[in-house]
């Protein structure tokens, strides 16, 4: 089975969205010494159990170094990242994927 899921404003969520509880939330992302996204402890463990019984996609319009902050997905076989121009496997990315992104782009004139 396949998880596969979106991570802003779907898993994790910024301080501007945070109400209620402020103890019921955890920071999940740091940047530059703050923090700055988050998720209840209670999805948390969600996201732990799915992970250790089916896979889990996360797929983002982040970068790698903006995904690379969040934690909780860096043991993810799999995750698509840069809106589908980068697909990660075991953390590393995929060097198929890589060269048929890399062709497709070279066909055009991006000056």
């Amino acid at each position: 089975m396949i998880f596969a899921t979106d991570l802003d404003n779907t898993m994790i969520f910024s301080h501007r969205s945070i109400t209620g509880n402020k103890n019921m939330f955890h920071c999940v992302e740091r940047y530059q010494g703050r923090e700055i996204t988050y998720m209840t402890d209670s999805a948390i463990q969600k996201l732990k159990f799915l992970m250790n019984n089916i896979f889990v996609i996360p797929a983002t319009t982040r970068s790698l170094a903006q995904f690379n902050r969040v934690q909780l997905f860096q043991n993810t076989k799999y995750a698509i990242i840069d809106n589908g121009g980068m697909i990660l496997h075991n953390g590393m990315v995929d060097p198929n994927w890589d060269n048929h992104v890399n062709t497709i782009l070279n066909q055009y004139d991006f000056e």
